[in-house]
């Protein structure tokens, strides 16, 4: 930590002091102590780490420590420097007693309190989600920005997420990753997941030097091409060896592929869509879309009718689904993701919209008979998702499920 107090209340912080002898001269004469524990804390001047004050043995303290490494120190610092540049009045370490918390940075602007994680390491979901929440209770906003080390990138487009990644999606639906090394923002918007593994992403660089609090929170937007060619690129390359190595929870999938005679490269080519509030749903595209498609509407009579409301009940309560924890976004984005499916197959002509709720079967599912067919189909179908991504494809889920 970089901020500490001594026998008479006199507080230091030392990123206002970068005078190593005036440092030197204040650990030996000063006697220093957590300001939220009065603990007994060390000031540290190393080499290769920057100063900092550390507890000096195992206590309990009021606050969950979690040790600082020099990457999660050099970001800290960076960034209080980068805010103050700004005008901003920026408080380092500011602890609050009502909810017993102390974020990294905290600032006030227009009347607006900002609190900022910056998290370089996992954290439970318990311990986020009782951050995070009492902030929200004290009328703070927070901002959770993940240390570079967690940008896990699998190519100019995809990234892989993990549970506690998701947790810090802001509104807006993106990502936000600060590196020192590099001293840069990483931004990752329009997040669709293709798998439990892999992510599709917008990734946008924000250099210290020539970016701004609004820039850097200011989603950006993929275009639809981008999304379209690598969307397809990847789909293609899953028919042709990425359904051999799927994790066991696949597996009754690929057993009904086998009893229906279908080749594991020529599965459905209406599942596995990508669509603007997939995110909300953990699990992945292929299986509770193939669900749908195949289970549900796919043993319906052409003619039949079915409710939206039916399908989502059916999907959870057969345990088809699993809801994503997402604690910035709206709690109907499931239900959406599941309208966006629906308005995804009236686009392709397997069903129709009758009605508020209903919707009626037209024909049965589409089954490539060979890979090559597969891949025409899969660029069709494609066409067909981009329109849900358009600035005119609304959906009004509130009233439909």
């Amino acid at each position: 930590m970089f901020v500490a107090i001594n026998d008479k209340e006199k507080r230091y912080n030392l990123l206002h002091i970068r005078n190593k002898e005036r440092l030197l001269s204040l650990r030996r004469e000063e006697q220093f102590f957590c300001p939220v524990c009065k603990q007994e804390v060390q000031l540290k001047i190393g080499e290769h780490k920057q100063p900092h004050f550390a507890h000096k043995r195992a206590h309990t303290c009021l606050l969950e420590f979690e040790r600082e490494s020099p990457y999660h120190l050099k970001g800290k610092e960076l960034l209080y420097q980068w805010l103050h540049k700004q005008g901003f009045d920026v408080k380092v370490e500011r602890y609050f007693p009502s909810i017993a918390q102390r974020p990294d940075l905290f600032i006030t602007a227009d009347e607006t309190q900002l609190a900022i994680e910056y998290q370089c390491s996992t954290i439970s979901a318990d311990v986020f989600m009782k951050r995070t929440c009492s902030y929200w209770k004290e009328g703070i906003r927070v901002l959770w920005i993940l240390g570079g080390n967690q940008f896990k990138r699998q190519g100019a487009h995809w990234l892989r997420l993990s549970a506690f990644h998701t947790l810090c999606v802001q509104p807006g639906t993106y990502l936000l990753y600060f590196c020192p090394e590099a001293s840069s923002f990483f931004q990752c918007s329009s997040l669709i997941p293709f798998s439990s593994a892999a992510a599709f992403s917008h990734m946008v660089p924000h250099p210290l030097r020539s970016s701004n609090l609004s820039s850097v929170l200011a989603p950006s937007h993929v275009t639809l091409s981008q999304l379209q060619r690598e969307w397809n690129n990847k789909k293609k390359a899953w028919r042709r060896n990425g359904l051999y190595v799927m994790h066991p929870y696949y597996h009754p999938f690929l057993a009904y592929l086998y009893e229906k005679r279908i080749p594991l490269s020529c599965f459905p080519p209406e599942s596995l869509i990508p669509l603007p509030s997939l995110l909300s749903i953990q699990t992945p595209a292929l299986l509770w879309q193939s669900f749908i498609l195949i289970e549900e509407i796919g043993k319906l009579r052409v003619g039949d009718f079915f409710s939206s409301h039916y399908m989502y009940t059916r999907l959870v309560r057969k345990g088809k689904v699993k809801i994503r924890s997402l604690p910035y976004l709206s709690s109907s984005m499931p239900k959406k993701a599941l309208l966006e499916y629906l308005h995804f197959l009236c686009f392709t002509g397997y069903i129709e919209h009758v009605d508020t709720f209903k919707y009626r079967k037209k024909r049965e599912p589409l089954i490539p008979q060979h890979e090559e067919e597969a891949y025409r189909m899969d660029e069709e179908m494609i066409g067909y998702a981009l329109r849900l991504f358009g600035p005119h494809a609304t959906l009004e889920h509130e009233k439909r499920i």
